[in-house]
């Protein structure tokens, strides 16, 4: 995933159920992640990578937990890149995750979680399916 690469959003969040009847999927404007940032179309989006977003006009922000992308052995790969949208401290936007999660992300969370800043851990517990 990386800039102007369009997402479907999974959760039941009012933004991504309005962009979802207006025909308008969220694209990406920035991923924040080191991964190929000095290549000449930004950084490269994966699994558990924060990423900022326009839906509906506004700028929000969301976590990436599907790719279409060929991923490594036991990482499910998905028919759509799916995200998640969050606040800006880490609360998720909606109540309930509508696609499988995957479990490999997990640990990528934890570890990017940071109690002054964000806590990603609240997406495990919204989650209604885990692969």
């Amino acid at each position: 995933v990386q800039t102007t690469s369009k997402l479907k959003c999974v959760d039941n969040s009012a933004l991504g159920k309005q962009a979802v009847a207006m025909g308008k999927s969220p694209y990406v404007i920035k991923v924040y992640s080191r991964k190929h940032w000095k290549r000449p179309h930004g950084a490269h989006g994966k699994l558990g990578d924060r990423v900022l977003l326009a839906v509906c006009g506004q700028k929000k922000k969301g976590i990436i937990v599907g790719l279409k992308a060929k991923q490594l052995h036991g990482v499910p790969r998905y028919d759509t890149n799916n995200v998640v949208f969050v606040e800006d401290n880490g609360n998720p936007t909606g109540t309930r995750i509508t696609a499988p999660l995957p479990n490999c992300i997990r640990p990528l969370l934890k570890e990017a979680s940071n109690p002054k800043k964000a806590d990603y851990t609240k997406l495990f517990s919204i989650a209604t399916n885990w692969v």
